[in-house]
């Protein structure tokens, strides 16, 4: 068998032991089970918070571009309003 193949099979071994090793070693045992939950519950709680932070650093990205696109108009109208107008330039000096 080639070195891809051995790869393989021992991961697939490997898998099996953590899945269903563990389930046979006492799977009836309250403890057990009750570990196997917390993990399951563990593990539910760190994709949440990965697909949570991952939206928030989407939007946080989306309001950047945003602003980038609009920062310009809007601090242009900001500098004439502050002058008494949007478009008016002061003719004194």
């Amino acid at each position: 068998m080639m070195k891809q193949d051995i790869r393989k099979l021992r991961k697939t071994l490997e898998e099996g032991d953590q899945k269903g090793g563990r389930r046979k070693t006492g799977w009836w045992n309250k403890e057990c089970r009750e570990k196997e939950d917390k993990s399951e519950k563990e593990m539910k709680k760190l994709e949440q918070r990965e697909v949570y932070t991952k939206a928030r650093k989407e939007s946080k990205e989306l309001w950047k571009e945003h602003r980038r696109n609009n920062g310009t108009r809007y601090r242009e109208i900001k500098k004439g309003s502050r002058r008494g107008g949007a478009g008016k330039e002061k003719e004194e000096e």
